[in-house]
């Protein structure tokens, strides 16, 4: 099988790629989860690039990815756990917030011995009656339960142990992301290159570490002479929506007027 290569020819998914050779995978997820932010990684396309690869029978997922939208990475995390492929997982950098969820699809789940890993509750925003702040409470708490419910199948920690996590907004080493049983195991440090802005995340605890960019791996170079055989292009982005793990609005009206905007011709 010749060597197979898709990415977005756009220079803010250069983070982004999936690689085949011999009916093995290598993907490298070296962005955002979701294009709410004007950029990043949607699970449409990742799903489409899986499937364009045809017949493989193993996964290596590369992950350096501050998060995202939860359910784009929810998304990601079905297509790959619906997949026929094992699938290994190397958290070479950062996975955070959505990029957790993406993590727990590995069969074998490693991680850098630099690397971090971070849960929490789902947040938003709603404006309106109380009604319209109750839905979305009750919108928040089944996020919350389906994360949970997909870090139960990995962790070696109970419900309320990761509740707690969650609550804390966490951000674990190596040894802890270990221990807690959201990795296997610890694999040797990457070069350090590059670096993730926290800042519009929000994130309450996000230590210094995570934001240097001597912290945060950069995506290796491809090799010389690889083949690339596809290029998916997609239309400019609209303006961002932003709806992701810690800024996710749910407030119905909103989100009928953001969408009634991504519709709307460019220029009008």
């Amino acid at each position: 099988m010749k060597g197979l290569e898709m990415k977005k020819d756009k220079a803010e998914l250069k983070g982004y790629s999936i690689t085949a050779k011999a009916k093995e995978a290598e993907v490298w997820i070296y962005e955002e989860i979701g294009e709410y932010w004007g950029m990043g990684l949607s699970s449409k396309q990742f799903a489409k690039d899986l499937k364009d690869l045809g017949d493989v029978s193993k996964i290596t997922v590369h992950l350096n990815s501050p998060g995202g939208d939860p359910f784009e990475g929810a998304a990601i995390y079905n297509t790959l756990r619906s997949h026929k492929a094992e699938v290994i997982v190397n958290i070479d950098g950062l996975a955070a917030s959505a990029a957790s969820i993406i993590a727990m699809a590995g069969n074998e789940i490693n991680i850098a011995e630099n690397g971090m890993f971070m849960i929490h509750e789902a947040a938003g925003m709603t404006f309106g009656r109380a009604e319209d702040h109750e839905h979305m409470a009750e919108a928040l708490r089944k996020i919350n339960g389906s994360m949970m419910s997909t870090y139960l199948k990995r962790a070696k920690i109970d419900q309320e142990k990761i509740a707690e996590l969650m609550a804390a907004e966490t951000w674990m080493n190596a040894d802890e992301a270990v221990a807690y049983g959201f990795a296997d195991q610890i694999s040797e440090p990457l070069e350090m290159a590059a670096s993730f802005d926290l800042s519009k995340f929000k994130y309450r605890n996000a230590p210094a570490l995570s934001m240097s960019a001597e912290d945060i791996p950069s995506r290796p170079k491809p090799e010389e002479g690889a083949p690339e055989s596809a290029k998916v292009d997609n239309p400019p982005p609209a303006e961002p929506v932003r709806a992701t793990l810690h800024d996710v609005t749910l407030y119905e009206n909103d989100r009928q007027k953001r969408l009634a905007h991504l519709r709307r011709p460019k220029g009008k």
